[in-house]
């Protein structure tokens, strides 16, 4: 489609008798018209693209019809004007030359993700490496300036040198190092959602809980204060792994908005003035709320020039919104979609999904989609920080 609106279409004013028969030919030979518009008994207008204007030209030459070619668009249109206007096609031609040459260097250096290290110390360890404005793309080797990079800056974790276009990005990623716990701390491990404990393991401390068992937010899971059973107090910050499957619930109404939309017989008409692309309402409006449409051009003047000129008849349909069986299973099936992604949305990353279950309950007499979503993941949190950051025993 794009292709056939670069390379063209023409529109063609076909006059004469047996206006159904032409179309049907058309349709019968393959030749793909576009916006089919009857004028009159004895005359139409449509839209053809170039490479099939040949095969039209010979059927309405079997159906003795007349044909008059109208304005064309696309390249069919542009090169006529091209050939009688020679400076617009040396303008496009020198900018189409100069794009060229530009996009053949690096014309702007952009540094992004660097949050500790100064800007002004990576542009000028770029700049050193020979990545400035104007220099040439062909020049710079992105791979050895990752390199280098991260060899002049150790906090660099990650850099990746690409080019986008004639700016060259450099994105990099620092190491952050990881906020150490209070060491006069002994913190406990405990439960940062409700859920089923599947498995527990323990590296230091006491293990409160089993599986099978269902805990609740903020419950401990492995202590950091117990006493061992020859009655020796320990005390260290807890360390270990709390495995549970958790239920995450999402609801959504069931909103009947899928329906047809089918004439009620009322009608309405305007007439409108078009200059250009501008419109001007003449006499009549649109008084419904839900509508069709269908137009008629009425009168054209100047239809090739800069700023054509034409009256047009629009006709408005009011219509009525109709609810079907299969419009209300489309509405159902949408709630349940919604309700489980939602649900899905609130999964955090790395969580195992074990089981989904979707279906259609009431709340006070209006059905409700509902979405259960079962996951295992990992609940256990240390008290003041995330999971996995631990403190050295102090003891």
């Amino acid at each position: 489609m794009l292709w056939h609106l670069l390379c063209g279409y023409v529109i063609i004013y076909a006059d004469g008798l047996g206006q159904e028969r032409f179309l049907s030919l058309l349709l019968e030979r393959g030749i793909k018209t576009r916006e089919v518009k009857r004028l009159s008994y004895t005359s139409s207008v449509l839209q053809v693209s170039l490479h099939q204007l040949k095969k039209l030209r010979r059927a309405a030459s079997e159906c003795r019809m007349h044909l008059r070619l109208g304005k064309a668009t696309g390249i069919a249109g542009f090169v006529p004007f091209l050939r009688t206007h020679p400076a617009v096609f040396t303008g496009i031609f020198a900018a189409i030359i100069c794009i060229f040459i530009l996009s053949s260097f690096c014309l702007s250096v952009d540094i992004r993700g660097n949050e500790q290290l100064s800007e002004f110390a990576l542009a000028e360890a770029l700049q050193s490496l020979g990545a400035k404005p104007f220099a040439l793309k062909s020049s710079l080797d992105t791979a050895l300036i990752e390199r280098e990079i991260k060899s002049l800056f150790p906090d660099i974790l990650y850099a990746k040198a690409h080019f986008k276009g004639t700016n060259l990005i450099l994105q990099i990623i620092e190491k952050i190092p990881s906020p150490a716990l209070p060491v006069e701390s002994y913190l406990p491990i405990t439960a940062k959602k409700e859920g089923i404990v599947c498995d527990v393991t323990v590296f230091r401390g006491k293990a409160l809980v089993s599986p099978g068992q269902k805990v609740s937010a903020g419950e401990i899971l492995i202590a950091s204060e117990y006493t061992m059973e020859d009655g020796t107090e320990m005390h260290v910050t807890a360390s270990g792994s709390v495995m549970a499957q958790v239920q995450y619930i999402a609801e959504i109404p069931v909103a009947n908005d899928h329906c047809e939309y089918l004439r009620t017989g009322k009608k309405e008409t305007s007439l409108e003035l078009r200059i250009g692309k501008k419109r001007f309402r003449l006499s009549g409006k649109n008084p419904y709320e839900t509508f069709e449409t269908e137009e008629t051009v009425l009168a054209k003047l100047g239809e090739n020039s800069y700023l054509p000129f034409s009256i047009a008849e629009i006709s408005f349909f009011e219509t009525k919104p109709f609810y079907t069986q299969k419009s209300a299973a489309i509405s159902v099936l949408s709630a349940k979609e919604a309700a489980f992604y939602r649900a899905l949305g609130e999964i955090p990353e790395g969580a195992e999904l074990l089981s989904a279950k979707l279906y259609l309950t009431e709340t006070n007499g209006s059905p409700i989609a509902r979405a259960i979503l079962i996951t295992k993941e990992e609940i256990g949190i240390i008290t003041g920080g995330n999971f996995g950051n631990t403190a050295e025993d102090p003891h």
